[in-house]
């Protein structure tokens, strides 16, 4: 995360209040979403990652996190793309949003965690909705413009990877970091992830001297 992302987390993180996430396909919108929620703790999170044809379907996904455990008195609401979502999703995400909900008699606390493409149309929001959200913002720029960083991310996300897969941590070499950033990462950190993965899984604890896209995913110059 950039340093202005850094400091919008960590004011997302003191205040309770709805959160725009800015940032493309596989810019780190969910992982941040999650984090703000409480990294590693399912409960009370609930995720929106494609358009729903209206209200009732985000109602009744609400309701099942809600079912499976009936102690949690808040619920974070993360939605991918909130501007394709309908009117009607908009416009209740708004009121949930302000006023949260009731279930059994017992006031939910409902906290909007919401992402849109870099540079969408926020023309596209309900406006009520838009000027809530605008409130607080985290910018996740694509990595293609962050490609200083991207040898310091790799080496990050590689440390992290191996941790959490119980893979032995090998050297990297210099020169394979630095090709990294010669990419221009359309996937942005997800698909940074997945060449880092299958090269760590590949390589059993040996050096690395080069990090090779999947033939699958592989584009012509």
């Amino acid at each position: 995360m950039t340093a202005d992302a850094v400091a919008a987390a960590s004011r997302a993180r003191r205040v309770r209040y709805p959160v725009w996430l800015l940032g493309g396909p596989g810019a780190g919108a969910y992982e941040v979403g999650r984090a703000l929620h409480g990294e590693g703790d399912s409960r009370g999170f609930v995720s929106v990652r494609q358009t729903l044809p209206g209200s009732p379907e985000i109602e009744e996904r609400v309701r099942s996190a809600l079912a499976d455990d009936p102690g949690i008195d808040t619920v974070s609401l993360y939605v991918e793309r909130i501007e394709r979502q309908t009117a009607a999703v908009q416009e209740r995400l708004l009121r949930w949003s302000a006023e949260g909900t009731l279930r059994d008699g017992r006031a939910i606390a409902i906290r909007l965690l919401a992402q849109s493409d870099e540079g969408s149309r926020g023309t596209e929001l309900l406006p009520a909705l838009r000027h809530r959200l605008s409130a607080l913002t985290i910018p996740l720029p694509p990595l293609a413009a962050r490609r200083a960083e991207i040898p310091a991310i790799a080496t990050a996300l590689a440390a992290q990877l191996c941790e959490e897969l119980a893979l032995v941590e090998p050297p990297i070499d210099d020169a394979a970091l630095r090709r990294l950033a010669e990419r221009d990462w359309p996937g942005n950190l997800e698909e940074l992830t997945a060449v880092i993965t299958r090269a760590l899984i590949a390589a059993e604890g040996q050096r690395i001297t080069t990090f090779e896209a999947p033939r699958a995913v592989r584009r012509a110059p």
